[in-house]
């Protein structure tokens, strides 16, 4: 029967390995997936937002209707 160890560091063969190093892999791919969809939130936000605007207060902040998308997400290649 094999025991598992939950320990912070042990010793395999004479080196000290550090545990959990794969929990540590994952919380960064998860906190990168995450980030990625806080920013595409953030950016659909700002465009709902400013497509409520009428075309007089866009053209106030120099934008027209057709400038949104592109102003919001960037060229196709940034997106």
């Amino acid at each position: 029967m094999s025991v598992i160890s939950f320990e912070k560091d042990r010793s395999v063969n004479g080196r000290s390995v550090r545990a959990g190093g794969a929990e540590q892999a994952s919380s960064g791919f998860a906190g990168r997936i995450l980030a990625r969809a806080k920013r595409y939130l953030e950016l659909s936000r700002a465009e709902r937002e400013l497509d409520q605007l009428d075309d007089r207060l866009l053209a106030d902040i120099g934008l027209n209707r057709g400038d949104i998308r592109r102003m919001v997400w960037g060229t196709e290649a940034q997106r």
